[in-house]
């Protein structure tokens, strides 16, 4: 921030209407806790005709600064009219016609038949694989921050390998792969992971791929790869879907249904059908882990993850935000808090906009 606010004290003096530097003094103006400047800095800002990008972020960056000054329903507002400009701004059939709902839909159907599929491939990997899934905005990057800073552990950071394994091999119905294809994604998935670590010893190592959304494939991986465990994220889920609704993804075929805030409650609804029904799979290895509970009692939490996954507490745990700033690792939307100290403000956030949320209630 030093750096920031020399920069822009230097230059608000030449070009003191420059709607970029306007944008980043809103940031100073809030980093000294004067919001009401930073509302008046960034209202100046007229994107518009300019960049989509940067109106998205401006409105983005006002919202938030209502937020921080308890103004939550001009806050909502402004979450809601950033959302509405980027979709009207899309290729609506992307929305409409959605790829990833209609994914969901059919791990849904997948989820609650009753196929058990017994492989003659029993091929275990060089390495033990846990997979990290919940809903976003789950606490997924926070717990993989923690995990990472273990000597024993190497977190693979949202790397789509399932998703490629899927297509790649063309696994469209779930209960007719063969043996045949259960070896090769085996194979496909091997070496995949040894491409991303080339140069690394992992074989002693867990790998951790975190990829939240592959829960709504947890029973095709436990099928697939009946050895591996499974951590899974859970959050209120009013929490979750503010979160989500909230927050500037990069898009994709899942991201781009947050847009919208009752399309976001109906993705949380199904991928949670998808996990109760597949909790209820033989021999599923897995760990539950609260965000709440993280939050309120960290020590005692990342002890029972760490037992879950066989290995013992190390004291550089505890230090797990210095290595991650100093390895710059992990790059998803969550890595700016994630390197703040523990925070318990983000708990129970969407009693602030209960109003808000009071039509997609029934949903979930």
């Amino acid at each position: 921030f030093n750096a920031l606010r020399s920069l822009v004290k230097q230059k608000i003096k030449s070009f003191p209407s420059d709607q970029i530097i306007l944008f980043y003094q809103s940031y100073l103006f809030e980093k000294d806790n004067k919001l009401n400047q930073a509302l008046n800095a960034l209202r100046k800002i007229d994107f518009s005709k300019i960049n989509l990008e940067w109106e998205v972020k401006a409105k983005f960056r006002i919202a938030d600064i209502y937020h921080k000054s308890k103004k939550y329903s001009k806050a909502f507002e402004y979450f809601n009219y950033a959302n509405k400009i980027i979709l009207k701004n899309i290729n609506a059939d992307k929305f409409t016609n959605n790829i990833f709902l209609n994914e969901i839909n059919k791990c849904i159907k997948y989820s609650t038949s009753s196929s058990s599929l017994n492989y003659s491939y029993k091929e275990k990997f060089p390495f033990d694989i846990c997979f990290h899934i919940g809903f976003p905005r789950s606490g997924t990057t926070l717990i993989d921050a923690v995990l990472n800073s273990h000597s024993k552990i190497e977190v693979m950071e949202e790397i789509p390998i399932v998703d490629n394994m899927c297509q790649k091999l063309k696994l469209d119905d779930f209960d007719l792969i063969t043996s045949e294809e259960q070896k090769q994604a085996k194979l496909f998935y091997q070496n995949s992971i040894e491409k991303q670590n080339i140069n690394k010893n992992f074989h002693n190592k867990i790998i951790i791929d975190k990829l939240p959304l592959n829960l709504i494939r947890i029973k095709l991986l436990h099928n697939l790869f009946p050895n591996t465990k499974f951590i899974i994220s859970v959050r209120h889920p009013l929490d979750c879907i503010l979160s989500c609704f909230t927050q500037n993804f990069l898009l994709n075929s899942a991201m781009i249904n947050f847009l919208d805030l009752k399309r976001t409650a109906i993705i949380y609804d199904k991928v949670m059908q998808i996990w109760q029904n597949s909790s209820k799979l033989t021999n599923l290895n897995m760990h539950i882990i609260k965000y709440e509970d993280l939050i309120s009692n960290f020590d005692n939490e990342t002890k029972k993850m760490l037992t879950f996954l066989g290995l013992d507490w190390e004291e550089n745990i505890k230090n797990y935000k210095k290595l991650l700033i100093k390895k710059e690792r992990i790059r998803t939307p969550s890595y700016s808090q994630v390197i703040q100290p523990i925070y318990s403000s983000s708990i129970n956030k969407w009693k602030n906009y209960e109003k808000e949320l009071s039509p997609i209630r029934p949903i979930v």
